[in-house]
């Protein structure tokens, strides 16, 4: 067991449907030892806090409107470590019986989701369930790596019963995908894209566009305000656009970047179709141009590679009339999902990803921003011709 002193002591498995000690990492390469030896080697266990992973955290949290998100890393077989937290939890806790151990037992990834843990035998007796906090609700996205192996989760969780549709379970699904890159940041290349690939993760990591996003930026916009704010950012769109993460926290998207023809109604029926688009922009505190491609962040392209599995029975938010949202809670709280709460559960197609597409035109008009002898009047007339302010964008 571990000596962690906010680790259980006793085995909350012994009374569970599972020895929970004795999964075997999913579809990990060398199972249990090679998951946990691909993971010690990151680094990663029992480092300090890190602003990119707080981030998510962060916005998981005030998302989901939870009070407790963590990014979970799956560590011995003693303990459960985490990297980043939201509410009031210790350093760890203890493998056995932890929800987040649970993710390693399906044959491809799946996201694990409890609306009441008191009703799951997996879990009724767990004594966070059983007692303090009375845990509720709990939805983990398990860490998916490159090789395939599982890192941990990103995880929310409440002490009521709470439901969400499978479009914010996605987006749940597609930031566990952003922290992995974090994760990997400092992974060698010829291992996160090894042409030696072994297993379907490592054939299709080249489709995915976290992985691209990571490299050159990705920030997440809320269109349901005409001013786009910005809801997240992580560290390499701050390298890309030349801002900093600090004033990106709170901004307006159009506020610091304007673009060339495009109308807001055009806008507004871009993101109306849900359709993937892109668009070259220009920032006007830094005066670099960079090209961006749009798509929903609650979108299953944003890792193919790692794509996980959501349960059936969540429903959509497109769903008709009479499907009901919510299957463990309490019948009054039950509702259809087409008149749900949505201040509780959000529409999660306004949630969408800006990554930076990284092309000769843009790299050229950003080395040229940042260092070179041409004037700002030439700047402005480079790459892309000219660029103006439409009516109601970026004024």
């Amino acid at each position: 067991m571990s000596d962690c002193p906010f680790c259980q002591i006793d085995h909350p498995s012994e009374k569970s449907l599972y020895d929970t000690v004795e999964f075997s990492g999913g579809a990990s390469v060398g199972g249990e030892t090679g998951r946990y030896g691909s993971l010690e080697s990151l680094g990663m266990l029992d480092t300090s806090p890190e602003k990119p992973f707080d981030r998510i955290t962060k916005t998981m949290a005030s998302i989901f409107k939870t009070p407790v998100s963590l990014i979970t890393l799956v560590a011995d077989p003693s303990r459960v470590w985490f990297k980043s937290k939201v509410g009031p939890f210790g350093a760890c806790v203890d493998r056995d019986g932890s929800w987040c151990n649970y993710v390693l037992v399906p044959p491809t990834p799946e996201i694990l989701i409890t609306e009441d843990a008191s009703k799951d035998a997996r879990f009724a007796h767990n004594p966070y369930v059983a007692g303090d906090p009375f845990i509720k609700f709990y939805a983990g996205a398990p860490l998916v790596g490159s090789r395939g192996e599982r890192y941990g989760t990103l995880c929310i969780v409440d002490l009521k019963q709470r439901a969400f549709t499978a479009e914010l379970y996605s987006l749940l699904i597609n930031f566990a995908a952003l922290a992995v890159e974090e994760i990997e940041v400092n992974k060698p290349l010829y291992e996160v894209a090894s042409d030696a690939a072994t297993n379907d993760t490592e054939k299709n990591r080249h489709l995915d566009l976290s992985l691209e996003g990571r490299r050159d930026g990705t920030i997440m916009v809320d269109v349901r305000e005409a001013d786009w704010p910005v809801v997240f950012a992580n560290p390499a769109f701050e390298e890309s656009s030349g801002l900093d993460l600090e004033d990106l926290a709170g901004a307006f998207f159009w506020d610091l970047f304007q673009t060339e023809g495009t109308t807001p109604a055009e806008l507004g029926t871009k993101t109306g179709k849900g359709d993937d688009f892109e668009m070259k922009v220009f920032c006007k505190q830094t005066d670099r141009h960079i090209r961006v491609k749009f798509m929903p962040a609650s979108s299953d392209r944003l890792a193919p590679s790692k794509a996980t599995a959501i349960p059936a029975w969540a429903p959509s938010q497109d769903d008709p009339e009479g499907v009901k949202l919510g299957i463990d809670v309490e019948p009054e709280l039950q509702c259809d999902v087409t008149k749900r709460d949505k201040d509780a559960v959000p529409d999660a197609k306004c949630f969408w990803f800006a990554i930076v597409i990284k092309d000769a035109e843009t790299e050229y008009a950003s080395t040229n921003a940042s260092g070179s002898e041409r004037s700002d009047s030439d700047m402005a007339s480079s790459a892309y011709g000219s660029y103006r302010t439409p009516s109601g964008l970026g004024k």
